[in-house]
């Protein structure tokens, strides 16, 4: 019998640890060296990294145009 608990599933703790997996934070270091909304901010941080640009970064030039 699965229970869920008011504020989602049971499994909340393996998708953090999955979470931090993803972006190179191992379960250990998770557990022992961050605190939740530590890690929160930087998965905020990792997330706007991801995210596209509105404008992008890169300029197409053609070969004759560079010298």
């Amino acid at each position: 019998m699965e229970s869920k608990s008011a504020g989602g599933s049971e499994a909340w703790l393996q998708k953090i640890i999955a979470a931090a997996q993803s972006i190179g934070i191992g379960k250990r270091a998770l557990l022992e060296d961050y605190y939740l909304d530590e890690f929160m901010v930087i998965l905020q941080e990792h997330n706007k990294m991801q995210m596209p640009s509105e404008k992008p970064n890169d300029e197409e030039v053609f070969a004759d145009e560079l010298f």
